[in-house]
């Protein structure tokens, strides 16, 4: 074998080697954002991950595949220790501790203005604004929220994130409102009169008093209208 030969031989060995040992970032950024993407069932794109700590392995062990995992059942955004698999034709070499620090990137809403606890929110009174979301993501509300037929459940000042949780159906009935009470027994029904002692969406079951001065529970049919059964 010639001296050229030879050393081509070895500039190729040498470079299959260190494609080996030293893989791309590129690879574990995209394993990590893999396990969470799947996890989550939102796209990869939405998040954001940074590397608090990488095993010193990485430099130092040979391998050509990699594989992030989670022993969890359930995975939280904020810093946490995930696994770092490697492997070697097939085979397992290393499972090393992985700590990584991930955020939900998405555009949420802010409040465009003062909004009073009971007012009706509609798309004119917020905006939005793209943030890294940590604890309870799920709960802001983005762009794929329907804001039809909700109110403020408390105060939200300018500027500040909606969540889910501020907001509620605007109630049909109202505490105080006059309301019919259809009161069905078998195939026999009675409507009479009474007053709402608690606000009630659709659906919902809440007290009312008859005009006989009973309270009972009843459902939420309609504006001004319950139903006991």
């Amino acid at each position: 074998m010639s001296k050229r030969v030879f050393l081509f031989w070895m500039i190729l060995l040498f470079s299959i080697a260190l494609y080996a040992v030293v893989k791309p970032a590129e690879s574990l950024a995209e394993a990590t954002t893999e396990l969470f993407s799947s996890r989550w069932d939102i796209p990869g794109d939405e998040l954001d991950i940074a590397f608090r700590k990488q095993p010193s392995e990485l430099k130092t062990v040979m391998y050509d595949a990699l594989k992030v995992t989670s022993s969890k059942r359930r995975l939280n955004t904020g810093v946490q220790t995930v696994w770092l698999e490697l492997y070697w034709q097939k085979q397992r070499v290393r499972r090393l501790p992985l700590t990584v620090d991930v955020r939900v990137k998405r555009r949420v809403a802010v409040a465009a203005r003062d909004i009073r606890r009971g007012e009706t929110v509609t798309p004119a009174d917020i905006r939005y604004v793209m943030k890294k979301i940590g604890r309870d993501w799920r709960q802001y509300v983005g762009t794929d929220y329907a804001l039809e037929n909700v109110e403020a459940k408390q105060s939200i000042a300018e500027g500040k994130p909606i969540t889910k949780r501020v907001l509620r159906p605007v109630p049909l009935i109202h505490r105080g409102d006059e309301v019919k009470v259809e009161v069905t027994a078998g195939e026999l029904s009675l409507v009479t009169d009474g007053k709402a002692i608690q606000d009630g969406v659709q659906g919902r079951t809440i007290k009312v008093k008859l005009s006989t001065g009973k309270t009972v529970l009843a459902r939420v049919v309609k504006r001004g209208w319950l139903v006991v059964r």
